[in-house]
């Protein structure tokens, strides 16, 4: 069994057994033998410069004093000294060394043990490492005579310190207890001889002063109890014993502690409840012993069992007691202490621990954790304290007050200790009490302290007008400067805190009265304000009033004391400083707006400028296409004219060019102004890349080599085809100017999940997009480029080679579309351009309608099933015309409309409409959209469909049509606008 108890440890053998230290502590300082055997002699003469200790004149003093007190103790003792661990020991060590002495001197001390070595070297490890090793009875096989015997001993182990204070060996302390084992074990077999011929005799013997009862070998039957009187006695042998003498929620204790009895053929003990004879809940001590036969088999049981229900109740009680003092000494946050004058034992609980800062469970002792953790000014006075209360002469208590300053931490905390001192006759035996953190006290009196002499000291030296307010009484006392300052003579101030709020300007007056009641009132302790206070001539100051409030420790408020500082001096540079930033505020201002207006000025001559240059160029690209036109319209006349029909074709072809030139000029311009007509479609971009790989490769030319990467299973995005690729075969076409000397260009498709970060870095919100990216191997751009590149009319360009609108158109496209493009590109390494357009939940089949349009004609032709009427809205009366003959052409009744209003009258009319072409742009106060909805109003099955060049997103409601409408945008093939219209009504 081990038992630790604080630092020192004591651990016991298999058997108890009492003190055999002598009774007499004086002889241990008894005087050692002189003879020429003795160990002082071999000490002296031993060579120790052989060995690790060195010369004995070298040994250090802790070595030699301790070694001087060995050899002048009755007591056997050996030490082991140093990393060597050097084996000395006295003459009344020597005889259990047998044989070994005196070899054994000046030897490591695992070559003079060696086969219990691996018993003693833990516990010569525990006390190397600072703790005190106490073992009992410890049984030992030894060699020391030249053959094994068994031993046992009872010894102490303790750490020896070097003159730097640090362990460097073990003081030992031995007694061989053996012949006390041998005598037992003689006396023990005696015992079991008599007990075996005299078992009823000796059982009936030993429990005659408490309940005594007898039961079967198997515990099934109680034969006999005689209760004593505090339990019912047996009238006959009874197998329900269980059922009338214990509780029922203790039968399972009681069975398993006899079976473990019976299986053990040992002693049955247990302290359990029973039902006594007054019908009450009791506690006995029960033991039972086994009677054995000669083979050692179970004949019965005897037993006694002792009323211990008083004493169980004083524990319960007494745990109680300890429980509640423990709790409040939490609660009042204190640690306890227990010191053993007499042995040196301290014990401390961790919160004693963490006062002197150490860590929980830290070994202490008095000079190594009291001492060492005091401030330096207070070690004195502390350990007198402690002195001082273990004098039996003393009061025996202790009570006083000490800094320490944490022994691990280094934290300086105030700590006031009380205890109580115990003595047994004139020797003080214990000294036990609690410690309390009081810093925080400690520091606020230090603080107040030091508040009240600044503020004495502050009032001789300074001209502030200082004030001691009393609140007890309402009584305010000045200093001399209140007269100096202000004008006030002290004699005529009335001493009162009413006359210095009277004095106070009036606007500032509640004010201040407020914020000073609220620090007083409250638990702050500072207070500063700023007003106006009258001096005796009626003129006012500008002050700046501090105060500190001075409180009980319960917190009430005594007394306030503060100084009064005249500003106005420094106030008047204020406002002096403030009229002149005012002012010089309003100058800047105003060069500000002159400034601006000028460089609005100036962006306005800019944007003129290129504007002018695009309407410049926009004028020249249209007289050119309307030249051809309009020539080709005169050369049709003028063949016609002539009967020449045959060569019609040609010209009508080349007005046709012309006007799909035109068509994609206008497209370009309402791209740049994010303003055109989308006709957004599920589109499969690694289908649209390969597909228009080919043109690319035409356009771009066979100097520049082009690669189309597309990713496995791209998303679908929703956008329009058409513009798709044009805003690519721009890229491109961008790409291969940037490389005059011929180089790649990359089209790569790749799914993109952007979170916030990286949606944030492009300008999105946060989703999952389509990229495609153009990468070429050309020049690169500049920063300053990048920045611009999608400025309207930018262009780095030469003069006329390009109008600045084509990554405008691309941008204006992208952004329209939900999505972003940008710009990644290194100077003489190449530009990558990424469009980012949001995925589109559709099935990847539905992204395109690559079907032919048939000819006007061969719709025509296969129209003899349609019918239907159609309402057209347009203000302009010749494509009005136009989308009415196409109509009839596909064999529909057509109604028609040059405005809105009109259309509503043919609608409120009655009349039955299939289909509503109308342009978005209308005159008459509704447009084309609007239109519309009233339609759908009256004829919720009624299909629309949209004709516009122009039209506002709001109208056709963020780019996305309803399903029962389409759009076509102009100008537009009358083919296209056939099979439109065909689509709509089959």
């Amino acid at each position: 069994m081990r038992q630790v108890d604080g630092k020192n440890a004591v651990v016991r053998g298999d058997r108890m057994a009492k003190s055999v230290y002598p009774q007499v502590m004086a002889s241990i300082f008894s005087p050692a033998p002189t003879h020429a055997d003795s160990l002082r002699t071999r000490i002296a003469s031993f060579p120790w410069e052989k060995t690790a200790l060195g010369a004995k004149a070298g040994w250090p003093i802790s070595l030699r004093t301790t070694v001087e007190l060995a050899l002048a103790s009755d007591f056997p003792m050996f030490i082991m000294w140093g990393e060597a661990q050097i084996f000395l020991y006295n003459d009344a060590y020597a005889p259990f060394l047998g044989a070994r002495h005196p070899a054994a001197l000046g030897q490591s001390m695992c070559d003079v043990w060696p086969e219990i070595w691996s018993e003693l070297s833990p516990l010569i490890d525990r006390a190397l490492g600072g703790e005190t090793v106490s073992v009992e009875d410890m049984h030992l096989v030894m060699t020391r005579n030249g053959d094994a015997e068994d031993t046992w001993w009872t010894f102490c182990y303790s750490p020896l310190r070097d003159d730097a204070g640090d362990i460097i060996g073990v003081l030992d302390i031995a007694v061989d207890v053996t012949q006390k084992f041998t005598d037992a074990r003689r006396i023990e077999e005696k015992r079991a001889r008599l007990e075996k011929s005299e078992a009823r005799f000796s059982a009936l013997v030993s429990a005659t002063s408490d309940a005594i009862y007898q039961m079967s070998a198997d515990w099934q039957e109680m034969r006999h109890l005689d209760g004593r009187g505090f339990l019912v006695d047996t009238q006959a042998p009874s197998v329900r014993w269980l059922e009338l003498y214990v509780p029922t929620d203790d039968h399972s204790i009681v069975m398993d502690a006899i079976a473990r009895a019976i299986e053990a053929r040992a002693p049955f003990m247990l302290e359990h409840r029973v039902r006594q004879a007054d019908g009450t809940i009791g506690w006995i001590a029960s033991r039972a012993v086994p009677i054995l036969d000669d083979d050692g088999n179970i004949l019965e049981w005897f037993g006694t069992a002792t009323d211990v229900t008083a004493s169980h109740l004083s524990r319960e009680a007494l745990a109680t007691s300890r429980e509640k003092l423990e709790l409040a000494t939490r609660a009042a946050r204190l640690g306890q202490f227990d010191y053993w004058p007499q042995t040196g034992q301290l014990e401390w609980d961790d919160r004693c621990r963490a006062l002197f800062g150490l860590h929980p469970g830290a070994p202490v002792s008095y000079e190594t954790a009291f001492l060492a953790g005091l401030h330096p000014e207070d070690r004195e006075g502390a350990d007198a304290a402690v002195r001082a209360a273990l004098d039996p002469a003393g009061s025996g208590i202790f009570d006083t007050e000490y800094r320490t300053v944490g022994i691990e931490d280094g934290i300086e905390r105030h700590i006031h200790a009380q205890g109580l001192a115990m003595f047994e006759g004139q020797a003080p035996i214990r000294l036990i009490g609690t410690v309390q953190d009081v810093t925080a006290d400690r520091q606020a009196q230090a603080s107040l302290r030091e508040v009240e002499e600044r503020l004495r000291l502050a009032g001789r030296a300074t001209n502030d007008a200082v004030w001691d307010w009393n609140f007890s009484d309402d009584h305010v006392t000045w200093n001399i400067a209140l007269e100096h300052a202000y004008g006030h003579r002290l004699e005529d101030v009335e001493p009162t805190g009413e006359w210095w709020l009277d004095h106070i300007h009036p606007d500032d007056r509640q004010r201040i009265n407020d914020s000073i009641h609220a620090v007083i009132d409250g638990e702050g302790t500072d207070w500063t304000d700023e007003y106006r206070f009258a001096r005796s001539d009626g003129s006012y100051a500008d002050v700046l009033d501090r105060g500190y409030v001075l409180r009980t420790p319960a917190g009430e408020p005594l007394r306030m004391v503060g100084a009064m500082q005249d500003m106005s001096a420094h106030k008047a540079i204020e406002r002096q400083l403030e009229e002149d930033r005012r002012r010089l505020a309003e100058e800047v201002e105003t060069k500000t707006a002159e400034r601006d207006r000028a460089e609005d000025a100036l962006r306005q001559s800019q944007k003129m400028e290129a504007v002018g240059q695009l309407t410049g160029g926009l004028a020249h690209d249209f007289n050119n296409l309307l030249t051809g036109i309009s020539g080709a319209l005169e050369m049709m006349q003028i063949r016609i004219a002539q009967g020449r029909v045959g060569e019609i074709d040609k010209y009508s072809v080349a007005a046709q060019g012309a006007v799909r030139r035109a068509a994609a000029l206008t497209h370009r311009l309402l791209a740049f102004s994010r303003r055109q007509t989308l006709d957004p479609k599920p589109v499969n971009s690694n289908r649209l890349i390969f597909d228009l790989e080919e043109l690319i490769r035409r356009t771009v030319g066979p100097q520049i080599e082009v690669e189309t990467v597309g990713k496995a299973g791209i998303w679908t995005t929703l956008v329009d085809p058409n513009q798709l690729e044009n805003a690519l075969l721009n890229l491109c076409i961008n790409a291969r100017d940037a490389m005059p000397d011929g180089g790649r260009i990359t089209i790569e498709t790749a799914n993109k999940w952007l979170d916030d970060a990286a949606a944030r870095k492009r300008d999105l919100e946060p989703g999952q997009y389509v990229s495609i990216c153009v990468t070429d191997t050309g020049t690169g751009m500049t920063p300053e480029v990048i920045s611009r590149a999608f400025d309207p009319f930018f262009t780095t360009k030469p003069l006329g080679e390009g109008t600045g609108l084509g990554l405008s158109m691309i941008y204006g496209f992208a952004r329209q579309s939900g999505g972003h493009v940008r710009i990644y590109s290194e100077v003489g390494t190449g530009t990558t351009m990424c469009l980012y357009l949001p995925r589109h939940f559709m099935k990847d089949e539905e992204s395109e309608d690559a079907s032919v349009i048939p000819s006007l004609s061969e719709q025509a032709a296969s129209n003899e099933s349609r019918r239907g009427t159609i309402l057209v809205v347009d203000d302009e009366p010749t494509v009005r015309l136009l989308v009415v003959e196409i109509a009839q052409e596909l064999g529909y009744d057509v109604q028609e409309a040059m405005d809105g209003p009109g259309a509503m009258r043919l609608l409120q009319n009655g009349v039955a409409i299939d289909l509503l072409i109308t342009d978005v742009g209308l005159p008459g106060g509704m447009n084309g959209r609007q239109v519309a909805d009233a339609a759908l109003s009256l004829l919720p099955d009624l299909k629309v469909l949209f004709i516009t060049g122009y039209a506002e997103n709001a109208v056709i409601g963020n780019g996305q049509l309803a399903p029962n409408m389409a759009l076509v945008t102009k100008p537009f093939a009358m083919d296209a606008l056939a099979k439109r219209i065909g689509d709509m009504l089959p």
